[in-house]
């Protein structure tokens, strides 16, 4: 009879579950008697230090001092933090709008300064009716100024947004006009703000205007000298104006007056046309340079005050 071979089994070793950490931080085997040193004689059991351990409370502070501020409960969710930087903008956008009348100073020179901003502006303007010059003094943001012409009592209007200036930007802000254009800037106060220790100078600020001199301050706090110049000014038109102007007059032609000389057709001159400077001349002439009529050169020069131009029609008596 054919007889199997005999194969020897090994035999079958107990796996011990693994340790279980005990109150005091100890490594202890579940069940001791399958844990036999003779067997496994290269493993060691190394009690586990005590403050490795957490429970409890502490395993929540700390926990929190080293949680990432990204995961924290406290930041603003996802709805908040878009409408605060959304509404940093808006407000920044709706304070310099781009209308109106871009003032800027293309060749401005900053010299130790980190921010200027032009804080009372004066102005030059003309009435778009008349043309008459007039002048507006401490023109403040956002305060509208409202005025009427000194001539044909033409009703204007002026507002004024500052932007800040800096090395990379010379506009000095924009100008709303109704009822008006402008001409050209007077001395304003502009405010400084130092670059070392960024400190603005204090009010009421420096005046200065358009040209070749240097205005010159003292920082307060460093005592560092403060110095810009202003060699020219632009006035550029962005838009239309946002202002809503008041009662615009119509303008108003001055009527000629009629010309009245005295006399009728088919009679003769005052006087048959003489005058006390020519006992014999019976005719008046209509000078050119007026266009009014008179008895000789001598008594055209007596009225007018403008020198008298050849007479080429005559009137005669």
């Amino acid at each position: 009879m054919a007889t199997e071979p005999h194969t020897e089994l090994e035999p079958v070793r107990a796996v011990s579950p693994p340790p279980v950490l005990e109150a005091g931080g100890t490594e202890v085997m579940n069940n001791p008697a399958t844990y036999d040193d003779g067997d496994r004689p290269h493993i060691k059991i190394i009690p586990r230090p005590p403050e490795w351990t957490m429970t409890g409370e502490e395993e929540s502070d700390s926990d929190s001092d080293f949680s990432d501020p990204y995961d924290s409960g406290d930041e603003l969710d996802d709805h908040e933090a878009d409408h605060t930087l959304n509404s940093v903008p808006e407000a920044a956008a709706a304070q310099a709008a781009e209308r109106g009348i871009s003032l800027s100073f293309p060749s401005l020179e900053l010299y130790n300064i980190e921010l200027l901003e032009l804080t009372s502006l004066s102005l030059s303007v003309k009435c778009t009716r008349c043309k008459t010059s007039s002048d507006v003094a401490n023109l403040r943001p956002s305060a509208p100024r409202h005025a009427d012409c000194s001539k044909c009592a033409q009703p204007f209007s002026l507002s004024y947004r500052p932007v800040l200036m800096h090395a990379n930007s010379v506009r000095a802000g924009y100008l709303d006009l109704t009822g008006c254009t402008v001409s050209d800037m007077l001395p304003s106060t502009f405010v400084p703000t130092c670059s070392t220790c960024s400190t603005p100078i204090p009010g009421p600020g420096i005046v200065s205007v358009r040209g070749d001199a240097t205005s010159i301050a003292v920082c307060r706090d460093c005592h560092h000298r403060l110095t810009f110049k202003i060699p020219e000014t632009k006035f550029m038109l962005v838009s239309a104006s946002s202002l809503h102007p008041r009662h615009l007059l119509p303008l108003r032609r001055k009527a000629a007056k009629a010309e009245s000389l005295g006399i009728v057709a088919g009679q003769e001159l005052p006087r048959c046309g003489r005058c006390k400077h020519y006992a014999k001349s019976y005719r008046w002439f209509r000078f050119s340079c007026c266009g009014k009529v008179y008895a000789c050169d001598r008594c055209h020069d007596e009225a007018e005050a403008h020198p008298n131009e050849h007479a080429n029609r005559m009137i005669c008596g």
